[in-house]
């Protein structure tokens, strides 16, 4: 089922044994009128134009709307998407670059250190010998 918030306009889908709190205002949701959801699968909307509908109809017109704490709202998703995509690109090896601008040959990663050239003879493993940068996804040399 999905829940909105009168105050924000922050949606939910509620599970069972679930606070029916706003994370971003703690104040109460409620749950989307069936007519807006896809019958299929309850916690979506239809339509994107439904949701659109819905939230100017349904929540900018409840007393308890704020347009500030809804631009909050606006905000924090966009702040948490691009850190989420900056965690996926890490993992996944594509990271958003790197200041040697250099790419892992044998996993095409990015996400790669520098080679610290202080070391002495005795600590220096061949696989290492005359490497500049150590890729950290795959940890080879190059």
């Amino acid at each position: 089922m999905l829940y909105y918030c009168k105050r924000c306009g922050n949606f939910k889908q509620r599970y069972i044994n679930q606070e029916k709190k706003c994370y971003l205002c703690d104040r109460e949701m409620y749950p989307v009128p069936a007519e807006y959801l896809d019958e299929d699968i309850d916690d979506m909307f239809k339509t994107e134009e439904l949701k659109q509908e819905f939230i100017e109809q349904v929540i900018k017109t409840s007393p308890e709307f704020d347009q500030k704490a809804m631009d909050q709202l606006k905000e924090n998703h966009a702040k948490y998407g691009r850190i989420n995509a900056r965690i996926d690109a890490e993992y996944e090896g594509r990271a958003m670059g790197n200041p040697w601008g250099v790419h892992c040959p044998y996993c095409n990663c990015t996400v790669v250190s520098r080679v610290n050239g202080n070391q002495s003879a005795w600590f220096t493993k061949a696989s290492q010998v005359g490497k500049q940068f150590q890729c950290l996804k795959c940890k080879a040399y190059f």
